[in-house]
């Protein structure tokens, strides 16, 4: 079965909570799908066919999880990059993966792109890759009149992305992940952690990169399933982390150890 229509159809029970806290603005699951059905639609009015790759390089914020899951829902491939990638690291990878669609933002846009656009500062840009390279703004395609609707099928088998690893060999090496294994990733995590008891995921507070399948699978895909909200940070140093999870109220996050130590020093300190 396609993730999307799992997550939707969990989603039913939860309509009216808040799915996402960014920089105090609150959206709720209604709002949240009804923005990826629309992203979903605006996809296909571009031509992007089951299949195709969407790749994805934005810093943490809602509209990567409306891409992503927009791009799932027909059954596209989404390509989730880390902003930290080299020029010529993003070149290899766009050569490999060949996307359609570039997400980005201008900012990473003007640094490291090899090719020029001219774009208005401060904007989430979607790029037609290809013969014809032009940006589109991402708030543009919010506003087509309906949404798609229906999510395409899909089984267990249907690729869902391709999340790139270095694994020590130096250059980045794509790994295939499928519809199947992020929902076996679902339950493998629930069953361990003892969570098929809980009514409703608690707050989690997003601070790894999305780009990577642990953070993209922990913070976003489960609290989905789960009817969680999901806290969207934007601050790096650890006393301004601390006030956040303070603020919000905060019952999970995921962070690396080394952040873990930073944390625990400022919180004593705090104290």
């Amino acid at each position: 079965m396609n993730l999307v229509q799992v997550l939707e159809s969990r989603a039913k029970d939860y309509l009216d909570k808040i799915a996402i806290i960014e920089e105090g603005r609150e959206v709720t699951y209604r709002d949240l799908w009804q923005r990826v059905d629309r992203l979903a639609k605006a996809f296909l009015e571009l031509g992007i066919k089951q299949g195709d790759r969407i790749a994805i390089c934005l810093p943490n914020c809602q509209e990567y999880i409306y891409a992503f899951l927009a791009a799932l829902k027909i059954n596209a491939i989404a390509v989730p990059l880390k902003q930290t990638l080299t020029s010529y690291e993003l070149k290899t990878i766009l050569k490999d993966s060949k996307p359609s669609l570039l997400i980005t933002d201008d900012t990473y846009l003007r640094r490291k792109l090899p090719f020029d656009l001219t774009l208005e500062a401060g904007k989430l840009v979607i790029l037609r890759l290809g013969a014809a390279k032009r940006a589109i703004k991402i708030e543009d395609l919010f506003k087509v009149s309906t949404g798609l609707g229906a999510t395409f099928a899909a089984d267990d088998h249907t690729i869902a992305s391709i999340n790139y690893t270095y694994r020590g060999y130096g250059y980045p090496l794509g790994a295939m992940l499928t519809h199947g294994n992020f929902q076996c990733g679902i339950y493998s995590y629930i069953n361990a952690n003892g969570l098929g008891q809980i009514s409703v995921f608690p707050q989690m507070l997003l601070l790894l990169p999305l780009s990577h399948i642990f953070p993209l699978m922990v913070s976003i895909i489960l609290p989905l399933y789960l009817g969680g909200t999901m806290i969207i940070s934007k601050y790096s140093s650890p006393a301004e982390i601390i006030k956040c999870i303070r603020s919000n109220i905060v019952d999970v996050t995921t962070v690396a150890p080394t952040l873990v130590t930073l944390l625990l020093k400022n919180y004593r300190k705090a104290k």
